[in-house]
């Protein structure tokens, strides 16, 4: 059950000891959000398969939003490079994300860290990007609104670190380039991830298809949902070789 003085959850996922899951963020909070760009701090929650709450596991800095005050009051803007915090579950508890930087963190289910990871890219804004995620945000002929949606936005000098983070099933960590939410789901070029194993080391990188949307990994698998050119989904299983 969820509580009425709360929004739905983000993400959640099912451990061995029970579900785990990113606490929901109180309308209260969202209603006193100050102007402009600002993060509400969320919690990760280790519940049981009964539903009761057992511990809090880890707080992450949560979605980024845009509020803007206009005439008709304060406004919350869709941002196409906002950051995100990750929960996915992992064999030796969960692991949280809030992709500033390529990192992420290992939290067993007593709430410990065991096990910080950091990576090395550079996510500066390119021009190539921010075209991109432009072109696939307004479409060939966009409306005076969605021009002026844009011209609204907030310039953003970094890419978010990652726009997906997914654990395989040997426990390696994959997180996915961010190069525009848009342009995340429309773009035909591949999407490159980094991937890290079980204990934190560095793989390297790994590419999946163009509008090719991951739901699970497994050891020798990828299996998604592929759009072709008339936008009709087909489940896919890719191989997947170490």
């Amino acid at each position: 059950s969820v509580p009425e003085d709360f929004l739905a959850p983000g993400s959640f996922g099912v451990t061995e000891q029970g579900f785990t899951a990113m606490e929901l963020v109180p309308t209260a909070l969202i209603q006193d959000t100050p102007p402009g760009l600002s993060r509400t701090p969320t919690a990760v929650l280790s519940i049981s398969a009964e539903g009761a709450i057992l511990d809090t596991l880890a707080v992450v800095a949560g979605t980024e939003s845009f509020r803007a005050i206009g005439e008709g009051g304060p406004a919350d803007i869709f941002l196409p490079f906002a950051r995100q915090s990750y929960v996915a579950v992992h064999p030796d508890g969960v692991v949280v994300g809030d992709a500033v930087d390529l990192e992420f963190r290992l939290v067993a289910e007593n709430g410990e860290v065991r096990r910080v990871v950091r990576g090395m890219a550079d996510f500066a804004m390119t021009d190539e990007v921010l075209q991109a995620e432009k072109e696939a945000t307004l479409g060939p002929e966009p409306s005076p609104s969605r021009r002026a949606y844009w011209e609204g936005l907030p310039a953003p000098e970094r890419r978010p670190a990652y726009i997906d983070l997914q654990v395989d099933a040997t426990g390696a960590v994959w997180l996915a380039e961010h190069r525009g939410v848009r342009a995340h789901y429309t773009s035909r070029e591949p999407l490159s991830w980094e991937v890290f194993a079980s204990d934190g080391v560095w793989l390297g990188q790994l590419r999946t298809p163009g509008r090719f949307t991951v739901h699970e990994i497994g050891a020798d698998y990828v299996l998604g949902v592929q759009e072709d050119e008339l936008d009709v989904e087909h489940v896919q299983m890719l191989p997947l070789m170490r």
